[in-house]
C-alpha cells in the first residue's frame, strides 16, 4: 500500500515539475501585471506547490520504510 502511495506521489511530483518547468517562461517573457503573466504565474506557483508537497510526503514515506 505504501509503495502505491509513494508511486502516485512520484507521478504527481513529475507532472507538477513538468508544468512548472514549461510554464516558467511565459511570465518571464510577458509584461508584468498582464493577464497572461498573472495566469501563468499562478499556474507556475501551483505546479511548485505540488512538487513541494509531494516531495515532503515522499521523504516521509521513505523515512518510514527504512
Amino acid at each position: 500500500m505504501m509503495e502505491f502511495i509513494f508511486n502516485s506521489l512520484r507521478v504527481l511530483h513529475i507532472i507538477g515539475g513538468f508544468v512548472a518547468l514549461f510554464v516558467f517562461w511565459v511570465p518571464i517573457i510577458t509584461k508584468k501585471g498582464g493577464k497572461l503573466h498573472t495566469r501563468f504565474g499562478w499556474l507556475y506557483i501551483y505546479g511548485m506547490i505540488v512538487v513541494a508537497i509531494s516531495a515532503f510526503y515522499m521523504g516521509f514515506i521513505e523515512y518510514l520504510l527504512i
